[in-house]
């Protein structure tokens, strides 16, 4: 196994289904919301205890398209404010989203820029 080298700060995989990751792409969506429970509480509370900077890697799906935000902050929240977000009522993370990120050394996934047809989107470059 290769180890990959992530530089000062820790990456966390988020995949998406497509209207949140539409949402979080266009800025319309600054937080994401992650179930109170085993598989998320180790991935986060792994990255909390680095004392490293934290960068969400948004995919789509399991797609390559993928873009990157800068954490801001991570809590544990009871209630929602966004249940049309689709934010759970009982206890939950929620990751707040800084800066967008270009993909730098070590980040993995890649933005493919192509739409469902594989045609380049509309603004993208080839």
């Amino acid at each position: 196994m290769i180890k990959i080298k992530r530089g000062d700060f820790i990456l966390l995989h988020l995949p998406l289904k497509r209207e949140w990751y539409d949402m979080i792409a266009s800025g319309e969506k600054r937080e994401e919301y992650r179930d109170h429970k085993p598989y998320w509480n180790v991935r986060i509370q792994n990255a909390i205890a680095e004392s490293k900077p934290i960068v969400a890697a948004f995919s789509l799906g399991r797609h390559r398209a993928t873009i990157f935000f800068d954490v801001s902050a991570i809590k544990a929240v009871c209630g929602s404010n966004h249940p049309e977000w689709g934010e759970p009522k009982d206890l939950h993370y929620v990751i707040a989203l800084g800066g967008r990120r270009t993909k730098t050394d070590g980040e993995t996934g890649g933005a493919s820029h192509r739409s469902r047809n594989g045609e380049p989107e509309a603004g993208a470059q080839a």
